[in-house]
């Protein structure tokens, strides 16, 4: 408008810049914008394929003064500052922002849809997982990721393996990688895979180099994922530069393809590919049965089902445990029963077993065992109405495919995107009634259901136990290394006549310590019966406790454990590093143990025993004292001009891999008595 090209504004003087930021912050200051600068010449620009005579058909084009347009933009500057600092734009707002495109915003809008497309599918596995009885899920672009007991998924989140049965993750990728990954379950090392379309050859030729390279260390295998490529050899029209590159390097690893026929894996539409595969070795391809199913998946992938048998088959079923159900203890018939007879004969072997039989008929008939069942537990959210809904979606879509390019199709089509929209608020309705229906029940028992839904999602799943010997065998060798034989350390000799007794008034304290609720070890016996027995018959305690102290023996009985590996989290499964092993006595043996502790920890308070600064395990200290100390330490070196360091070490399984020899003489340099110092070994 005010005819000044915009290379002359670009060149002004100094004296002219600074005449020209004067003036705009005056005008700033007085919120005022000059008449002049508003003046604009208007060219009506006429739109694609409307009509000149409705003036609704002229897109206007305003051109401004430049001189103007340059005062907008420090007025936009300012205006944008504010808003940033006070975080008045919402993050939904693309229009008008910088770093914000209209791009940015579709990108955002299909994210969001894929999202809850993907919410859908992942509900509609769990359940095809259920109905199935799958082991093990191979997974693609899921919604999200699971706890990692049972889930193991690649850096970028694309690619997942999901142990969803009884078997365990027996070792995975030490080092995470874009575009698969890897878990060994049953013996075999599965591999789930995930190229995304919009990779370059060179970026796809790049992901099939380093899965060639992980997998060629590992056997047997399986390699199955959406690799969006196209080969004749599972089925597809024609090879493309993928496929090409996906069997050259695979034949490198004489894996053979399991994919049969040419049902399409995906479709969309009236489109449909082959480009979900699935690689085997040849030793798994023999008993091999793999097929499209056509559930409906709520993706446009369908599912792939195979069963491959190898290895010992895992069978579930139902059992009764030696545990007993605590919650429903008699104490009263307890009682009666264990008081018929608590007389104990023979050796210290001899009478451990008499106790536990006492117990085990006790709580027989006291209390019922459990029943423990394999069986899956069914989707929370599912119920007829989804299952009626499922059934409609894949009628729909069968119609809808089988019309396509005839008359109609786009009608057929709208029935089946309105099924599938009915399909997913039936699902989000389900889960939503049931979230209200733990609300209102967490108002009348806060214990009940929504408190273990909240414990189990803090907690986490539960990974099944380790099912394979050679695994198992290896973490505990390396979390319980033998490093000297116990026949190997000096024999201590004492005088029977020397040991004193165990008193009742010490089996009474030391059952004193025993927690309720704590989980029991082999024996299965609960807490509250052996306190009961304990309450009721202390002598027959004191007796078996003071044989063993005079024979030197803990009870090969009371020795047995149950190990529990609890996987920590963020770590690879299979490695003896990543699992905390929880070790559960017999809580008789764990009642002699602390009739021994409480004698050991009094030799050992005694004056010139144990360090001052000693704080573990001992009775009034925490590790609020220690620290306590340390700061105090730290303060007067400080305070006194002083230089003051921290060293700390961590000793790696340093309870597993204390030396007996070295703890024996320890004991005997605080003066323990030996028949203590002799007892300890044996256990």
């Amino acid at each position: 408008m005010d005819g000044i090209p915009n290379v002359v504004l670009r060149h002004l003087p100094d004296i002219a810049i600074r005449n020209y930021c004067i003036l705009s912050n005056n005008l700033l200051n007085n919120s005022f914008f000059p008449g002049q600068w508003k003046k604009a010449r208007v060219f009506p620009i006429l739109k694609r394929g409307k009509d000149s005579s409705s003036p609704h058909s002229y897109r206007p084009i305003s051109l401004l003064p430049n001189i103007s347009k340059v005062f907008e933009v420090l007025v936009l500057k300012a205006l944008n500052g504010h808003i940033k600092k006070k975080e008045l734009m919402p993050n939904e707002q693309f229009g008008f922002r910088s770093g914000h495109s209209t791009i940015h915003a579709i990108t955002k809008v299909t994210s969001d849809i894929c999202w809850r497309i993907n919410n859908a599918a992942q509900d509609l596995l769990s359940q095809t997982i259920f109905e199935n009885k799958i082991d093990v899920a191979i997974i693609c672009e899921q919604y999200k990721n699971l706890d990692s007991g049972v889930w193991v998924a690649d850096k970028s989140g694309k690619a997942a393996i999901w142990t969803c049965g009884n078997r365990t993750v027996e070792g995975t990728t030490k080092i995470l990688e874009n575009g698969f990954t890897r878990a060994k379950i049953g013996g075999i090392s599965i591999y789930s895979c995930y190229a995304a379309p919009s990779l370059t050859i060179e970026e796809f030729h790049s992901l099939v180099e380093r899965l060639v390279t992980d997998a060629q260390n590992h056997s047997p295998k399986i390699v199955a994922g959406d690799f969006n490529a196209w080969a004749d050899e599972w089925g597809s029209r024609e090879t493309n530069a993928r496929g090409r590159i996906l069997l050259e390097a695979l034949s490198r690893l004489n894996l053979v393809v399991a994919n049969t026929g040419c049902v399409n894996t995906f479709r969309k539409r009236e489109m449909g590919s082959v480009i979900d595969v699935t690689f085997v070795s040849d030793v798994l391809a023999k008993d091999l049965q793999w097929y499209v199913s056509d559930e409906y998946t709520h993706s446009d992938h369908q599912a792939i089902i195979f069963e491959i048998r190898h290895g010992k088959r895992l069978k579930r079923f139902r059992t009764k445990t030696e545990r007993w159900a605590a919650n429903r203890f008699d104490e009263e018939i307890f009682v009666e029963v264990l008081q018929q007879n608590t007389a104990l004969e023979g050796s210290a072997e001899n009478k451990a077993l008499q106790i536990g039989e006492k117990l085990r008929r006790a709580c027989d008939a006291s209390m019922p065992r459990y029943v423990v069942s394999q069986k899956r537990a069914p989707n929370f959210w599912w119920n007829s109405e989804i299952g009626e809904c499922r059934k409609a979606c894949l009628k729909a879509r069968r119609r809808s495919q089988r019309n396509r390019n005839r008359f109609g199709y786009e009608q057929l089509h709208e029935e089946y995107k309105n099924a599938r929209k009915k399909l997913h608020v039936a699902i989000m309705k389900s889960k939503s009634e049931h979230f209200k229906r733990l609300c209102n029940e967490a108002d009348t028992n806060p214990w009940g259901g929504a408190y273990k839904t909240v414990i189990s999602k803090v907690k986490g799943k539960r990974s099944p136990p380790i099912s394979s010997p050679t695994l198992l065998d290896e973490i505990v060798t390396d979390l319980f290394p033998q490093n000297v034989s116990i026949t190997d350390l000096p024999t201590v000799e004492i005088d029977t006549a020397e040991v004193p007794m165990v008193s009742e008034k010490e089996v009474l304290e030391a059952a004193d310590k025993i927690v309720g609720n704590k989980a029991p070890g082999l024996d299965s016996v609960p807490n509250k019966a052996l306190k009961a027995a304990v309450k009721i018959a202390p002598n027959m305690f004191a007796e078996a406790f003071t044989t063993c102290l005079k024979e030197g023996v803990f009870p090969t009985q009371w020795k047995k454990q149950k190990l529990i590996l609890v996987p920590k989290p963020n770590k690879p499964l299979g490695e003896a590093s990543s699992y905390r092993p929880i070790c559960l006595l017999n809580n008789t043996g764990k009642l002699f143990e602390r009739v021994i502790y409480n004698r050991l920890i009094r030799i050992a308070e005694k004056d010139g025993g144990l360090s001052e600064n000693q704080f573990g395990f001992r009775k009034g200290r925490s590790t609020t004292d220690a620290l306590v100390l340390v700061a105090n330490t730290a303060k007067t070196a400080l305070d006194e001009g002083k230089c003051c360091a921290m060293i700390t070490l961590d000793v790696k399984n340093a309870f597993n891999s204390a030396k007996w020899s070295k703890i024996l003489e320890s004991l005997m340099n605080l003066g323990v008595a030996k028949y203590l110092v002799r007892i300890v070994p044996n256990r």
